[in-house]
């Protein structure tokens, strides 16, 4: 097995970085890939640590965000002009050694750098051919042409055949639940619930992605059984819906006495990071919340933590909560480097975009209730 070396800034791409490191490490085991944040102890001198990790790895990953080539110190003077920044002493360590393989990873919409735009001693980086790291729905496949390229064996074949498997199974409920439910009632319009299985897919495909457990008893969606395309949405008919963030756990709350809503259009932008398309990040989890009855609490634990729902929650009953626990690299809704949750930027077809500050504890927002 190769040893492979993770070099990141951690202001440009510490988020990629650690969900690069859980898709190799699943690849090539743990100890085979090395990241300063889990490899280095407390009280270990960094400097000593990578170089003794660059000069024994095999393959070099740097990790090239949009802020990688002009993020600056405290002084206002450019990082990578630095000879002591510890980004710079990485891979100069790795262009050193005839027998490591240095591959540019280009993450966040990021492009190569220009020679002139770097030191003297990292120039020749610039002529390394690059791998693009891409946002889901690209990034398993994109993580895995990385993967089968520096020695290891593809993880994303198994991944299609469960999400096929699955994805037949609730098409078949869909299409013979109504028919049964219609030989037995005189209701013309009745709904189910589908079980959505978090241990079913892994999360590790909202992008790679780092494969995700959960503890809990599986939970259950409320969605509307049709042999129908899904019904158009009303903008201007919604239902309220709150967010709640804390350090281990994201709750997006639906108010509302049965109505149907989809979750189909709501995307969270990381205010200077990136978007999380959340319908997408669902289904990894094997969610399907085009559509969706309520009330309804949806929650995202981090894994191995706890958290109380919030009080609009505890009321309901046990199908209409859904708890499923993921792994730290896909906890999105979290700042760990400034221990706060992130700015978000909620987008949904019901209204203008809602900012959610650290500040608030739950942040109000309207969800597009489904035009029967």
């Amino acid at each position: 097995m190769p040893k492979i070396f993770i070099s990141y800034r951690r202001k440009d791409s510490s988020a990629y970085a650690g969900r690069l490191y859980d898709s190799l490490a699943r690849a090539f085991g743990k100890k085979n890939v090395f990241k300063d944040v889990i490899d280095i102890g407390p009280g270990t001198d960094f400097r000593g640590a990578i170089g003794e990790a660059v000069n024994g790895c095999d393959i070099a990953l740097v990790l090239i965000g949009p802020q990688w080539l002009t993020i600056k110190d405290e002084a206002g003077n450019r990082r990578l002009d630095d000879p002591n920044d510890y980004v710079r002493f990485e891979i100069e360590s790795a262009l050193r050694r005839d027998h490591c393989k240095v591959i540019p990873i280009l993450v966040g919409n990021a492009s190569m750098p220009q020679s002139t735009d770097l030191p003297e001693s990292l120039r020749q980086l610039a002529f390394k051919n690059a791998v693009v790291l891409r946002e889901d729905p690209d990034y398993p496949s994109d993580v895995d042409k990385l993967i089968q390229s520096i020695g290891g064996r593809s993880v994303l074949s198994p991944v299609i055949l469960a999400v096929a498997a699955i994805a037949v199974v609730i098409i078949l409920g869909l299409l013979i639940l109504p028919r049964i439910q219609r030989a037995s009632t005189s209701d013309e319009t009745t709904s189910t619930a589908i079980s959505a299985s978090p241990s079913a897919l892994p999360i590790g495909l909202t992008s790679n992605t780092p494969q995700k457990s959960t503890s809990m008893p599986t939970q259950s969606v409320s969605v509307q059984p049709t042999d129908n395309p899904i019904p158009s949405v009303n903008p201007g008919n919604s239902v309220q819906a709150s967010i709640t963030r804390s350090q281990n756990a994201f709750v997006l709350a639906l108010t509302g006495s049965g109505a149907m809503v989809t979750l189909d259009n709501v995307k969270f932008d990381i205010v200077g990071k990136s978007t999380v398309d959340f319908s997408r990040f669902a289904e990894a989890l094997g969610l399907n919340l085009k559509s969706v009855k309520t009330p309804l609490c949806i929650r995202l634990l981090r894994q191995g933590q706890s958290a109380a729902y919030p009080q609009e929650c505890q009321s309901l009953q046990a199908s209409q909560r859904i708890s499923v626990e993921i792994g730290d690299s896909d906890v999105f809704w979290y700042d760990a480097e400034n221990s706060r949750v992130h700015t978000l930027n909620v987008q949904t077809s019901a209204a203008e975009p809602v900012t959610c500050t650290p500040q608030q504890a739950t942040c109000p927002i309207n969800v597009p209730i489904i035009v029967q």
